[in-house]
């Protein structure tokens, strides 16, 4: 009993060892990992030089807003709609600048956290949520039976394991 005891401690405290040895932006993503899924579900956001894009997902489907940030306020490009937003659920898409407001609230709480990029495209694929920062990806795997493609396979193996879902790979220099 004492010995099982003394192993469950060494792991244990080789656990917490491993995870304070992160980056602090991941360190900080991962405490706040539930804000995070629940802020970020469903939802990638991009930006390529002065063009911004805000996608929001359902099932395999999207809609895309693609705003110019050349100044205040965002310039309206264009829009791909594949389904109802209300599907959603989310009471911000009812006012009448919803999207963009809504918009304004991703890029905060990204910048707060140090995230780059936010991608939910992966879903289909096995990847719920992957976060781009400055020194690598933090994903989030609702399930790896259904990863079945098999770079994405290697890719999640490859990777440091945070718990049973969420992974950190840093960038190769």
């Amino acid at each position: 009993m004492i010995k099982k005891n003394l192993l469950l401690s060494w792991v244990v405290i080789f656990l917490i060892a491993c995870k304070s040895n992160l980056p602090k932006d991941v360190e900080e993503i991962y405490i706040n990992r539930i804000d995070i899924l629940q802020t970020f579900e469903n939802v990638s956001i991009d930006q390529r030089n002065d063009l911004l894009a805000l996608t929001f997902h359902c099932d395999s489907l999207s809609n895309m807003y693609v705003f110019e940030k050349s100044g205040e306020p965002l310039k309206f490009i264009r829009d791909t709609i594949q389904f109802d937003i209300s599907k959603l659920h989310k009471s911000y898409l009812k006012k009448k600048n919803g999207i963009e407001e809504y918009l304004f609230y991703y890029l905060n709480k990204m910048d707060g956290y140090g995230i780059q990029l936010i991608n939910s495209e992966f879903k289909t694929f096995g990847i719920t949520l992957k976060l781009y920062l400055r020194g690598g990806e933090l994903f989030y795997v609702a399930d790896t039976t259904k990863i079945v493609i098999p770079n994405w396979i290697e890719y999640v193996k490859t990777s440091h394991k945070l718990d049973d879902y969420w992974y950190w790979k840093a960038y190769e220099r």
